[in-house]
């Protein structure tokens, strides 16, 4: 399960335990949009600062080929 939040955050929980697993901190400004791939692998955030973000679930941080992190503006 996943929240996005006008903190600045996303989170990913636990739909079983309610557990908070990771919280996102790379956006600026709020978020407004957050979605997973179809199989669950991928979380994308999009915030009014105008980036999109790509996380890997499997890892729970950002996605990049040399270092995990993968983003837009």
């Amino acid at each position: 399960m996943h929240s996005a939040s006008f903190d600045t955050t996303a989170r990913l929980w636990d739909a079983d335990t309610g557990a908070c697993l990771k919280v996102f901190t790379h956006h600026k400004k709020p978020i407004y949009a957050i979605a997973f791939s179809p199989d669950g692998r991928w979380l994308a955030t999009g915030g009014g600062d105008g980036w999109f973000h790509l996380y890997d679930t499997t890892v729970r941080s950002h996605f990049a080929p040399s270092d995990f992190f993968f983003s837009f503006h």
